[in-house]
């Protein structure tokens, strides 16, 4: 199982949280941040706008995105064009 394996199976299911978070723990069991990113992620999509764990998720979120920018900004970009084929 590679990455774009499990990347392809999070876009053919994007509105699903469970691909993300296999490809989740399969990115942590390899010791690489961008599955804390992953779980941020989904955790922020099921938080209220006045969750008062919203802030320091996404201060984290933020931390991630910048230690990984280049790779999570391809991910984000893949991610909102398939909500935007899913909504079609």
């Amino acid at each position: 199982t590679t990455e774009e394996a499990f990347l392809l199976s999070v876009l053919d299911n994007i509105q699903d949280q469970l691909p993300r978070l296999v490809f989740a723990d399969w990115l942590e069991e390899r010791g690489d941040s961008r599955g804390e990113w992953l779980r941020i992620d989904c955790e922020l999509t099921g938080l209220g706008p006045k969750d008062h764990r919203r802030v320091v998720l996404e201060a984290r979120k933020g931390e991630l995105e910048e230690i990984h920018s280049e790779s999570l900004g391809v991910w984000q970009r893949r991610f909102a064009l398939a909500r935007t084929k899913d909504k079609v």
